[in-house]
C-alpha cells in the first residue's frame, strides 16, 4: 500500500473533490465508509447539506483555536490518500473502515477511544484507495504531537499489509526522489517540452556533479550548461546549500521558479555533492589513472573512455556480492552516476533504454543507513565516469559499438550483483529499481527478458509479438506509437499477455482500462495502463472466484482456444490454434529443444535456462579450453548465455558462433595493440601491451553478436516476387507451339 501526507487549508473544498465526479469522470460511488464517531450522517446519502454540515463539524476545532490564538492555523487539514497495490484483492469497506483507524492512530490524530481527540472522515470513491481527511485541531483544545506522522503511518501501513495478506512494500527510507506532479506534467506539455523542468534540471545537475572536480567548477558547470544558480549563505558568509532555475520558467509574479538540489533528488543535496567531489579527489590520489580524465579527444581515447568504464563496472559486478554494507553502499552509489553519464553519451539505438535504466538505478544507488566508504571498485568507477562525461557521444559503429556493449553486459551483472546485494539486507525497493533497471539494460542489448513479479513485470519479447503492436494500435489509435516507443511499454507488454493467458483479449481490456480516465497527465502512458490492466485483472479474478463451480468450468474452457488441446483433440491432427493465438514461427531444421525454448509457457523457463546454460558451458569449455573458467565465471555469462540463444534460435550451433567470436576478437584485440603501440611512446607501449581488463563473457557475447549480424547481411536474399503480367508471358513462353487455333482454320 502507498499513501502519502498532504497539508491543506479548508475541508469543504477538498470534501466537494472527494464527493465530486473527478476531473474525468472517474469517482464511481464515493461514500463514507469511517469517521471520529462513527454516526456522522453520508452527504452521499442525504445531499449537498449534509456535505457542508460535514465540513463544518471538520473544521469546528479549528475555528475554535483560531479564536484563542487571535490568528490563523496553517494548513489545518490532514489528507491522506492510501491506495492498495493493483495485484491485491478488493477489500471491502469494513477492512477499509479499520485501517482508516489505524492510520489516523499512528498519525497521533486519533487514537482509540479518545473522544476529545481531532476529528476525521475516510471517504471511498474507488475500488483500490479512500482519502481520509482530518483536521490538525483536537476538540478539548489540548496540544498533541504529529511529528513525522508519515514515517509512523508508513511503519503501520507495514503491518496491515502483513496482516491483511496484501503486497509488502519496503520501509520509508528517504531515498526516493519527487515525481513530477500533475501541474508540472501539464506544463510541459503546453510548453511543448519532452520532459518537465525538474526532470530536466535533475539530469543536468548530475552531469555537472559527476563531472565537477571541485565545488567550484560544480557551480560553474552548472552556469555553462545555461542554468540560473543561486547559492544560499549563511551569516559568515558560506555556501550552505544551492538552487537551480530553468531560463524562462517563472511564476505568475515573473520570479524565476527555483528548485533546491535536495528537492531534485536525495543525492543531489549540497552536502551529497560534496562527498561525491571528495570521493572522486580520494580516487585519484589513491592512484594514477591511465590518461587524464579530461583530454579523451581523438578517436582512440574517446573509445578507450569506453572501455575503461566497461572494465571499472566489471569489476564492481565481481566484488559487490563480497562487499561489507559500507563498500557496498559506496560502489553502488559510484554505479549510479556511472550509468547516468554513459546514457547521456551513449549512441541514439541503445540511449533511451539506457536513460530508462540509469533513471530506475537511482532509487539503488542510494543505500539507506549506510556509511560508504572509498573501496578500490567505487573508486575506478568515479575516475572512469569523469573520463565519460569528457569523451562526449559514442558512435554507433567500430570500437565505440564495441566498447558500449561489452560496458552495457558489464552493467547488466552489476544490476544483477546490486539486487541480490539488496534482496540479502531486506531492502526490497531498491532491490526492484535494480531489477528494473537490469531489463532495461538487457532490451537495449536485444536479449530475452521475462519477468512476471508483480512489483515489476517485464517481457520484452512479448512486446516484440506484431498481434500485441497490432492490438495497442487498434485500442489505442493516436496514443499507440508513443507506447510502443515508451521504455515502459515491455511492462505493458508483460501484463497484457498474462490477460490473453488468462483467456481475455488484450485489445479489449487495454480499450477498457484507457477509457476509464483520460491519459493526458501521465508521465509514462505505458506505466499507467500497466498498473490499470494489473488492477483490472486482479478485479476480474476477484469476480470470477464467487462463481460457482459450473462457471469455473466455463472460464477455463477457452484454454483450448488458445493452441492448448483438450483431452479429446490431444491427439488429433485437425486441432488448429485460433486466430489471436501467439503467432509461431516454427522452422523445417529447427530442433525439439529449439521450439521448447520459445515457448510461451513461464512454468518451462526455469529449466529450459539450466539446460541452456549446461549445454552453453560445455561448448564454452570445448572452444575456450583452459580458458574457459575465466568465462563461465563472469558475472556477464548470462549474457553470452541470452545471445547464444538468439544464436541457436538463428540456426547456428553454440559451438561454431563462440569459434568464430574468438577468433575475432583475437584478432581485434592484436590489431588494436599494433595501432595503439605504433601511435605511443614507451609508456603508452606499456598500457596498450597490459591492456585494459574487460569482461571475457561480454567480449565473447560481442563477437558472437558481430558474427550474428554478418552472417544475416551475407545472406543471400529471396529474388524479388515476379508480377503476374510476366508470370503470364513466361508461361506462354514455355507453352510449346500448337499450330493455328482451331478458329483459325
Amino acid at each position: 500500500m502507498i499513501g502519502k501526507v498532504i497539508r491543506g487549508d479548508r475541508a469543504d473544498g477538498l470534501l466537494r473533490y472527494l464527493y465530486g465526479p473527478g476531473a474525468d469522470e472517474e469517482h464511481r460511488d464515493p461514500h463514507l465508509v469511517a469517521s471520529w464517531s462513527g454516526q456522522e450522517d453520508d452527504p452521499a446519502r442525504v445531499g449537498e447539506s449534509e456535505l457542508r454540515r460535514l465540513a463544518a463539524l471538520l473544521e469546528q476545532p479549528v475555528r475554535v483555536l483560531e479564536h484563542e490564538r487571535g490568528r490563523r492555523v496553517n494548513d489545518p487539514v490532514w489528507h491522506y490518500p492510501v491506495r492498495a497495490a493493483p495485484t491485491d484483492r478488493l477489500l471491502s469497506d469494513g477492512q477499509w473502515a479499520d485501517i482508516a483507524r489505524r492510520i489516523v492512530a499512528a498519525a497521533g490524530i486519533a487514537q482509540p477511544g479518545d473522544i476529545g481527540a481531532c476529528r476525521w472522515i475516510a471517504v471511498r470513491h474507488a475500488e483500490d484507495h479512500i482519502h481520509i481527511v482530518a483536521t490538525l485541531a483536537r476538540v478539548d483544545g489540548a496540544p498533541f504531537d504529529h511529528h513525522n506522522d508519515a514515517l509512523r503511518v508508513r511503519a503501520e501501513i507495514l503491518r496491515i499489509e502483513r496482516e491483511y495478506g496484501l503486497r509488502p512494500t519496503a520501509p520509508a527510507d528517504r531515498t526516493a526522489r519527487r515525481p513530477p506532479s500533475r501541474k508540472e506534467l501539464g506544463k510541459a506539455r503546453r510548453l511543448g517540452m519532452d520532459v518537465p523542468v525538474r526532470e530536466a534540471l535533475q539530469r543536468h545537475v548530475r552531469d555537472a556533479a559527476i563531472a565537477a572536480r571541485s565545488e567550484r567548477e560544480f557551480f560553474a558547470l552548472l552556469e555553462a550548461k545555461g542554468l540560473r544558480v543561486r547559492q544560499n549563505l549563511n551569516s559568515t558568509g558560506d555556501i550552505v546549500g544551492y538552487a537551480v532555475a530553468m531560463p524562462g520558467d517563472r511564476n505568475a509574479t515573473g520570479e524565476p521558479i527555483w528548485y533546491s538540489g535536495a528537492k531534485l533528488a536525495p543525492d543531489l543535496s549540497l552536502p551529497r555533492v560534496r562527498a561525491r567531489i571528495r570521493e572522486h579527489a580520494q580516487a585519484v590520489a589513491a592512484r594514477k589513472p591511465s590518461g587524464h580524465a579530461g583530454t579523451a579527444a581523438s578517436p582512440e581515447q574517446h573509445a578507450q573512455a569506453w572501455e575503461r568504464a566497461a572494465a571499472a563496472v566489471h569489476q564492481a559486478a565481481r566484488v559487490l556480492p563480497g562487499a561489507d554494507d559500507a563498500d557496498g553502499a559506496a560502489i553502488l552509489a559510484a554505479l549510479t552516476d556511472m550509468l547516468s553519464a554513459a546514457a547521456e553519451r551513449a549512441p541514439a539505438t541503445v540511449r533511451p533504454q539506457l536513460q530508462a535504466a540509469a533513471r530506475a538505478f537511482e532509487r539503488a544507488g542510494l543505500a539507506p543507513k549506510f556509511e560508504r566508504h572509498a573501496r578500490q571498485a567505487a573508486a575506478d568507477l568515479r575516475i572512469a565516469a569523469q573520463g565519460l562525461t569528457a569523451a562526449g557521444r559514442a558512435l554507433a559503429s567500430g570500437r565505440d559499438a564495441a566498447a558500449v556493449f561489452v560496458f552495457i553486459a558489464s552493467a547488466i551483472a552489476a544490476t544483477v550483483a546490486a539486487y541480490h546485494w539488496y534482496r540479502a539486507r531486506g531492502w526490497n525497493l531498491q532491490a526492484e529499481a535494480a531489477q528494473l533497471a537490469n531489463a532495461h539494460l538487457r532490451t537495449a542489448l536485444g536479449l530475452k527478458t521475462v519477468n512476471d513479479s508483480p512489483a515489476a513485470p517485464y517481457d520484452s519479447e512479448a512486446a516484440h509479438r506484431p498481434q500485441l503492436r497490432d492490438a495497442v494500435r487498434a485500442a489505442l489509435g493516436g496514443r499507440a506509437e508513443e507506447v510502443l516507443n515508451d521504455p515502459a511499454w515491455p511492462a505493458l507488454a508483460a501484463v497484457l499477455r498474462q490477460a490473453e493467458q488468462a483467456g481475455h483479449p488484450a485489445a479489449t481490456v487495454l480499450a477498457e482500462v484507457a477509457a476509464e480516465r483520460s491519459l493526458r497527465d501521465a508521465d509514462s502512458v505505458a506505466a499507467v495502463l500497466t498498473w490499470r490492466v494489473q488492477r483490472w485483472l486482479t478485479r476480474t479474478a476477484s469476480s470470477d472466484s464467487t462463481t460457482d463451480t459450473a462457471a469455473d468450468q466455463q472460464i477455463v474452457q477457452p484454454r483450448a482456444e488458445q493452441g492448448q488441446p483438450t483431452a479429446g483433440e490431444r491427439h488429433s491432427t485437425a486441432a488448429q490454434p485460433p486466430e489471436n493465438a501467439p503467432e509461431r514461427h516454427d522452422k523445417p531444421n529447427e530442433s525439439a529443444v529449439q521450439r521448447d525454448e520459445r515457448s510461451d509457457d513461464p512454468a518451462a523457463r526455469p529449466e529450459r535456462l539450466i539446460q541452456a546454460a549446461v549445454r552453453y558451458a560445455q561448448a564454452v569449455r570445448a572452444v575456450a579450453g583452459r580458458d574457459a573458467d575465466a568465462v563461465l565465471n563472469d558475472p556477464a555469462w548470462t549474457v553470452l548465455i541470452g545471445v547464444l540463444q538468439d544464436a541457436e534460435a538463428a540456426g547456428y550451433t553454440a559451438e561454431h558462433v563462440l569459434s568464430q567470436a574468438t577468433r575475432a576478437a583475437q584478432g581485434h584485440q592484436e590489431g588494436q595493440q599494433r595501432k595503439e603501440q605504433s601511435g605511443q611512446g614507451e609508456e603508452g607501449q606499456k598500457q596498450a601491451q597490459a591492456g585494459v581488463p574487460q569482461s571475457a563473457a561480454a567480449v565473447l557475447a560481442w563477437g558472437v553478436r558481430q558474427y550474428l549480424t554478418s552472417a544475416q547481411q551475407q545472406r543471400p536474399k529471396p529474388p524479388p516476387p515476379t508480377p503476374p503480367s510476366a508470370q503470364r508471358h513466361q508461361r506462354s513462353a514455355r507453352s510449346p507451339s500448337r499450330g493455328p487455333s482451331r478458329r483459325g482454320r
